[in-house]
Protein backbone atom coordinates (compact mmCIF):
# COMPACT_ATOMS: atom_id res chain seq x y z
CA UNK A 1 0.00 0.00 0.00
CA UNK A 2 1.43 3.64 -0.79
CA UNK A 3 1.13 6.62 1.47
CA UNK A 4 -1.50 8.21 -1.12
CA UNK A 5 -3.47 5.06 -0.89
CA UNK A 6 -3.34 4.71 2.89
CA UNK A 7 -4.44 8.05 3.28
CA UNK A 8 -7.05 7.82 1.07
CA UNK A 9 -8.39 4.64 2.87
CA UNK A 10 -7.79 5.83 6.20
CA UNK A 11 -10.28 9.13 5.04
CA UNK A 12 -12.59 7.06 3.84
CA UNK A 13 -12.88 5.24 7.40
CA UNK A 14 -13.44 8.38 8.82
CA UNK A 15 -10.64 8.28 10.96
CA UNK A 16 -9.47 11.79 9.46
CA UNK A 17 -10.90 14.31 7.99
CA UNK A 18 -8.77 15.01 5.20
CA UNK A 19 -6.52 12.85 3.11
CA UNK A 20 -4.37 15.70 2.44
CA UNK A 21 -3.67 19.37 4.20
CA UNK A 22 -3.09 22.67 3.32
CA UNK A 23 0.64 23.10 2.60
CA UNK A 24 1.93 19.56 2.05
CA UNK A 25 4.15 19.08 -1.33
CA UNK A 26 2.66 16.40 -3.39
CA UNK A 27 5.56 14.48 -6.03
CA UNK A 28 5.33 12.20 -9.01
CA UNK A 29 7.54 10.09 -10.95
CA UNK A 30 5.51 10.50 -14.08
CA UNK A 31 7.03 13.76 -15.16
CA UNK A 32 8.88 14.60 -11.93
CA UNK A 33 6.12 17.44 -10.82
CA UNK A 34 5.90 18.64 -7.50
CA UNK A 35 2.54 20.33 -6.64
CA UNK A 36 1.33 22.22 -3.29
CA UNK A 37 -1.74 21.25 -1.66
CA UNK A 38 -3.95 24.65 -1.12
CA UNK A 39 -6.93 24.67 1.17
CA UNK A 40 -9.71 23.68 -1.26
CA UNK A 41 -7.65 20.60 -3.07
CA UNK A 42 -7.63 17.53 -2.92
CA UNK A 43 -9.81 16.64 0.08
CA UNK A 44 -11.22 13.33 -0.79
CA UNK A 45 -9.72 12.39 -4.50
CA UNK A 46 -6.45 12.67 -5.12
CA UNK A 47 -4.37 11.82 -8.01
CA UNK A 48 -2.75 8.31 -7.39
CA UNK A 49 0.76 9.25 -9.24
CA UNK A 50 1.19 11.27 -6.54
CA UNK A 51 2.78 10.91 -2.85
CA UNK A 52 3.16 13.06 -0.51
CA UNK A 53 7.07 14.65 -0.47
CA UNK A 54 8.58 13.03 2.80
CA UNK A 55 11.65 15.61 2.84
CA UNK A 56 9.66 18.45 3.02
CA UNK A 57 9.41 19.91 6.32
CA UNK A 58 5.69 21.11 6.28
CA UNK A 59 4.63 17.80 4.45
CA UNK A 60 6.26 15.88 7.31
CA UNK A 61 4.63 18.16 10.06
CA UNK A 62 1.11 17.22 8.08
CA UNK A 63 1.40 14.15 8.27
CA UNK A 64 2.04 13.89 11.99
CA UNK A 65 -0.96 15.77 12.35
CA UNK A 66 -2.96 13.18 10.42
CA UNK A 67 -1.24 9.93 11.81
CA UNK A 68 -2.20 11.76 15.91
CA UNK A 69 -5.49 12.65 14.19
CA UNK A 70 -5.90 9.11 12.65
CA UNK A 71 -4.54 6.99 15.92
CA UNK A 72 -6.62 9.47 18.48
CA UNK A 73 -3.47 9.92 20.13
CA UNK A 74 -2.37 13.42 20.29
CA UNK A 75 0.71 12.50 22.53
CA UNK A 76 2.61 10.31 19.62
CA UNK A 77 5.98 11.73 18.66
CA UNK A 78 9.16 10.43 16.16
CA UNK A 79 12.19 9.96 17.63
CA UNK A 80 15.48 9.01 16.53
CA UNK A 81 17.78 6.47 17.31
CA UNK A 82 19.10 7.41 20.89
CA UNK A 83 22.36 4.99 20.14
CA UNK A 84 23.14 7.69 16.93
CA UNK A 85 21.71 5.03 14.84
CA UNK A 86 19.52 6.26 11.68
CA UNK A 87 16.69 5.03 12.45
CA UNK A 88 13.47 6.91 13.17
CA UNK A 89 10.31 5.65 15.46
CA UNK A 90 6.93 6.73 15.81
CA UNK A 91 6.43 6.58 19.87
CA UNK A 92 4.25 7.28 22.70
CA UNK A 93 5.08 8.76 25.86
CA UNK A 94 5.36 6.90 29.11
CA UNK A 95 6.00 8.34 32.40
CA UNK A 96 7.80 5.23 33.93
CA UNK A 97 9.78 3.97 30.94
CA UNK A 98 10.36 7.54 28.56
CA UNK A 99 9.05 6.19 25.98
CA UNK A 100 7.17 2.75 24.31
CA UNK A 101 6.36 1.77 20.44
CA UNK A 102 3.26 3.58 19.68
CA UNK A 103 2.17 0.13 17.80
CA UNK A 104 3.40 -2.97 20.06
CA UNK A 105 4.43 -5.63 17.62
CA UNK A 106 4.61 -3.90 14.79
CA UNK A 107 7.01 -1.09 15.65
CA UNK A 108 6.60 2.50 12.97
CA UNK A 109 10.44 2.58 12.09
CA UNK A 110 12.33 4.36 8.92
CA UNK A 111 15.06 6.04 7.86
CA UNK A 112 14.13 9.39 7.85
CA UNK A 113 10.93 10.71 10.08
CA UNK A 114 8.97 11.48 7.13
CA UNK A 115 9.30 7.75 6.64
CA UNK A 116 8.50 6.70 10.32
CA UNK A 117 5.59 8.79 10.09
CA UNK A 118 4.38 6.87 6.75
CA UNK A 119 4.67 3.50 8.16
CA UNK A 120 2.77 4.03 10.92
CA UNK A 121 0.14 5.74 8.74
CA UNK A 122 0.20 3.14 5.73
CA UNK A 123 -0.19 0.24 9.27
CA UNK A 124 -2.77 2.36 10.60
CA UNK A 125 -4.78 2.03 7.21
CA UNK A 126 -4.17 -1.59 6.80
CA UNK A 127 -6.22 -2.25 10.08
CA UNK A 128 -8.98 -0.06 9.23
Amino acid sequence: MTLTEALATLHRAGRIERAWLAGMLATTDRDGSVRCVTAFDWSDDVPGDYEPDLTDPATVGCLLALLREASGDPRLSVVADAEGGDTWEVVKPDHEWGFLDAFPGNPCRGSTEGAAIAAALIALAEQA
